[in-house]
């Protein structure tokens, strides 16, 4: 498997994998997949509230809509491995 990273409107990064087929999304799936890529983009910023509230959302064990344990099962994404590619990417 390739990793690869994509950008949305916003330009903020969203981290795929190329499993040789494109996954279609829905806008709500995009939705899902946007709140993410800002989490990232927040904790890769030079302001120290962002990056604390940032971790603060990766560290809540909630599953209430929008949380990050939500949004991961939204998109079936394991919340494991996202944060460990975040760990190797040491953001």
């Amino acid at each position: 498997m390739e990793e690869k990273c994509r950008t949305n409107r916003r330009n903020i990064p969203v981290p795929e994998i190329d499993c040789g087929e494109e996954i279609p999304h829905s806008p709500e799936q995009d939705l899902i997949i946007a709140v993410l890529g800002c989490v990232v983009k927040d904790l890769s910023s030079n302001i120290p509230d962002l990056v604390a509230d940032a971790i603060a959302y990766l560290r809540r064990k909630d599953e209430e809509p929008f949380s990050f344990l939500w949004c991961c099962e939204a998109v079936n994404m394991d919340p494991d491995n996202f944060l460990r590619r975040l760990r190797e990417w040491d953001i």
